[in-house]
Formats: C-alpha cells, sequence, structure tokens
C-alpha cells in the first residue's frame, strides 16, 4: 500500500528550502542560530544553536558574549513574502577579526543588509548566521583594532548581562520597546516563542 507523502506548511516547506540553499552557501566552520537547530541540520549539514527569540540584533549578540563566543563573519539570508515568487537575498560580510563587539557587528550587519535587499519587497524572515565560531580564549587583537575601545564596548556588554541575569531580562531595553506596538517586553516572557502563561 502506497503511503501518502505528508505536506508540509508552507512556511516548514520555506525553512527547508533555506536550510539546503545554506548548505550551499555558507563558509566552512558555519554555525547557524536557528529556532529550530536539529530541523535545520538535517537539510544543512551546518551544525546550529538555538537563539533568544527576539527581534533585537543586540539581543542575538549579547548571546554569544553570554556564551563567550566569537565570530569571523555574518551571513545574512533574507526571505520575502510568498505571493511574491521571488527567490531570497543572501550575502556575507568578513568582520575583518574575530568578534562579538556590536560595536562592530551591527554596523557590517545593516551594511550588508541593505546591499542585498530589494526595499520594494515585502520581508517574512531574516536569518543570520554566525561562521567560524571560536571560544574567546583564542582570541588575539590585529594590530588594525583599538584594543582599548573594544575591552571598553565589551565590558558594558557584560554589564548589561549581568544586569539581565540579576533583575529580570526587562532591566535594560532600548526606548522604543516600551512604546505601544514594543514586543520585546512581552516576547521576554515567553518560552519557545509563546506565551508562557504568566
Amino acid at each position: 500500500i502506497a503511503q501518502s507523502k505528508q505536506k508540509y506548511p508552507v512556511q516548514y516547506v520555506q525553512f527547508f528550502s533555506m536550510a539546503k540553499q545554506m548548505k550551499k552557501i555558507a563558509p566552512k566552520g558555519s554555525v547557524v542560530c536557528s529556532r529550530k537547530p536539529q530541523m535545520f541540520w538535517m537539510d544543512s549539514q551546518l551544525p546550529g544553536v538555538n537563539y533568544k527569540y527576539t527581534k533585537d540584533a543586540k539581543e542575538l549578540i549579547l548571546d554569544l558574549v553570554e556564551k563567550k563566543l566569537l565570530t569571523k563573519s555574518i551571513t545574512l539570508h533574507v526571505g520575502y513574502s510568498n505571493r511574491l515568487n521571488v527567490p531570497p537575498a543572501h550575502g556575507t560580510v568578513n568582520l575583518g577579526d574575530d568578534t562579538n563587539a556590536d560595536m562592530i557587528i551591527i554596523p557590517a550587519m545593516m551594511k550588508l543588509y541593505e546591499e542585498i535587499i530589494n526595499p520594494n519587497y515585502d520581508i517574512r524572515r531574516v536569518n543570520i548566521s554566525c561562521n567560524n565560531v571560536i571560544p574567546e580564549e583564542f582570541h588575539q587583537y590585529s594590530f588594525f583594532t583599538d584594543a582599548a575601545d573594544l575591552e571598553r564596548n565589551h565590558k558594558i556588554q557584560e554589564a548589561v548581562i549581568e544586569l539581565k541575569q540579576k533583575f529580570g531580562k526587562d532591566a535594560v531595553m532600548k526606548g522604543m520597546n516600551l512604546e505601544e506596538k514594543g514586543t520585546t517586553r512581552e516576547r521576554n516572557h515567553q518560552i519557545g516563542g509563546h506565551r508562557s502563561g504568566d
């Protein structure tokens, strides 16, 4: 008896398609930040880590800092609305040095984003991949970086993490997250992207 193939929801089909694409384009040594790293691995064969459910890129970078990890480059994969039927945009930016400093990663990520996306298309998904991830203990500063500025930035990031651990996730937020349509406070109390029942 022939078994009928179970059809996945369109979001899952796109997720698996993105994983297959990342297998082709991701640089060697990439680690993928994904909501479902085990499922992503099935089609990409790329090691993955789960990320905090946030729309704030700085929160993702703080996750690197908290785990004492550094990345050499960032890959963005941007998916558009299904109704457009257009291929996703993707690209990679070299950060010049192994880092987890938001003062380096955010500007590089935003520049790459602006270079690869079509501003006329509705965006539905953004995946971020941290490539060539290494532990902080193996890091050496290059001659072209200002070590004092990076150390100052790192201390600020660690202080933010310490405040959040001591006083809760809502202890430090951007002012825009307190606006009516801000979602960070609600997402801070979700589990796996869903309401926690608080």
